[in-house]
């Protein structure tokens, strides 16, 4: 078990945030890790929505989640803050 795991980039798939999960105790997740995506011809950076994202069936297993505000358009901030743990369910840890 390790202590605490921390995602940015879109480097990773997810099914490997999904194993980062179940072994870690505290997830850090910047929502770039999730929403980036880069074009194939000429690699430029693009944001999807969350829930097109294919990580968003994880949210109620992350604790901490890192958005700013220009990402929080790509979410319904409500939804998510409902689902993310947030060490407590404390909003103000969620930003």
């Amino acid at each position: 078990m390790f202590d605490f795991e921390m995602v940015v980039g879109r480097e990773i798939l997810p099914e490997t945030l999904e194993k980062m999960v179940e072994i870690c105790d505290s997830d850090f997740v910047d929502i770039q890790a999730l929403i980036r995506s880069f074009d194939k011809n000429d690699g430029t950076i693009k944001l999807m929505g969350l829930k097109e994202s294919g990580f968003y069936h994880l949210l109620p297993r992350v604790k901490f989640l890192k958005a700013s505000m220009k990402e929080a358009l790509f979410m319904d901030v409500e939804e998510v803050k409902a689902m993310v743990l947030c060490g407590g369910n404390t909003w103000e840890r969620w930003v």
